[in-house]
């Protein structure tokens, strides 16, 4: 009688033991898996946007007088900051690789080349334009921006140069083709230092 009230101990043990290691197995992939879901969901408790406070998410226009447009990031500089010889920082292997900036007077002009084997293609030069923070900016000194339009028998590009840290410049680009082609439009964004 003896052995068989031990047998019939050790087996509730061990059906206890298999009961606890089945859950704790089921807890572990529980939490394996909420965290596998973290890790690629796109928004997370710990992103930065459910932190700010509702001061930081109001339009910064919100607190401008009537009429104006919020100021850049980007400090304005004088137009001859924009003029030179400027090569990728990151030489890409499709883009933009080489701009040269002229400037006369509140006259601009920018000439591109993109990355092409076995030579670079050159866009030629097209005309553009100096940004200025407001209307009342002096044309010359106080540049945020340069625009040029690039159009070939395809396509049209709109550069948008920017000065960006440390002596360099950043170039936007967006390209839309007028081909008929059905192609989609495309952007780039490309650093480039003197």
């Amino acid at each position: 009688m003896t052995d068989v009230l031990v047998f019939r101990r050790s087996v509730r043990g061990a059906r206890w033991r298999v009961i606890a290691f089945i859950s704790l197995a089921a807890v572990g992939v529980g939490i394996v898996s909420m965290g596998v879901y973290n890790t690629h969901s796109k928004k997370t408790p710990s992103s930065t946007a459910e932190l700010r406070s509702p001061e930081v998410l109001e339009p910064a226009v919100a607190s401008q007088p009537a009429g104006s447009v919020a100021a850049s990031a980007k400090p304005a500089v004088t137009l001859s900051y924009f003029a030179g010889t400027w090569r990728s920082l990151r030489p890409p292997t499709r883009g933009l690789t080489k701009l040269r900036v002229r400037t006369e007077g509140e006259s601009v002009w920018v000439h591109a080349w993109e990355k092409c084997h076995p030579t670079d293609c050159d866009w030629g030069e097209a005309a553009g334009s100096a940004v200025a923070p407001g209307t009342s900016s002096e044309q010359t000194n106080e540049v945020q921006k340069v625009t040029a339009t690039f159009q070939t028998s395809f396509s049209e590009t709109l550069m948008t140069l920017t000065p960006a840290d440390d002596n360099s410049i950043e170039a936007d680009t967006q390209t839309r083709f007028t081909d008929n082609s059905g192609r989609s439009g495309y952007s780039g964004t490309y650093t480039f230092r003197h």
